[in-house]
């Protein structure tokens, strides 16, 4: 029993600070609840709980929990039957990246730089959507040329 205990039965009304409106320091909205409690709209403020235990995600879980967003969502995936190949064609890509990087440990190659593997996307994605439909003719390198870049780069040279 707190002292305050003993002076609320003796006073009409509630303590100030008990029931008292007021405004949430993070989000601004009017609160009328028990400050105790927190905030209603944002949360904050509420007494602590504890975590749920979230267990890692394999990638075959990830794909299949993106298939099912994008087709919740509305997304293109909605009722196509290849749906398994998509995740199949992930967990490949997955795969070969995790060997990719496993070799470049073995053959001692430097992690790449956030700017090299940027400069290697945009390569790939340009080798992939430009160049496969360019004239010879445009000043582009060729195919060839374009994929030993890539290669160089990837080894770790410029």
């Amino acid at each position: 029993m707190s002292p305050l205990d003993n002076v609320s039965r003796h006073l009409p009304g509630t303590l100030p600070g008990q029931d008292d409106p007021w405004r949430c320091p993070a989000c601004g909205a009017d609160q009328g609840g028990p400050l105790a409690q927190g905030c209603q709209a944002c949360g904050s403020g509420k007494p602590g709980r504890k975590a749920p235990v979230v267990r890692a995600m394999t990638p075959r879980d990830f794909a299949l929990q993106w298939c099912e967003e994008q087709t919740v969502s509305g997304d293109p995936l909605r009722g196509r039957p290849d749906r398994s190949l998509l995740v199949e064609a992930f967990l490949a890509g997955w795969r070969m990246g995790e060997q990719q990087a496993a070799q470049a440990q073995v053959m001692g190659l430097p992690p790449l730089s956030a700017e090299t593997r940027t400069i290697v996307a945009a390569l790939e994605m340009f080798l992939d959507r430009v160049l496969v439909e360019a004239d010879p003719e445009e000043g582009y390198l060729t195919t060839a040329e374009t994929q030993e870049l890539i290669s160089r780069l990837k080894r770790g040279g410029r």
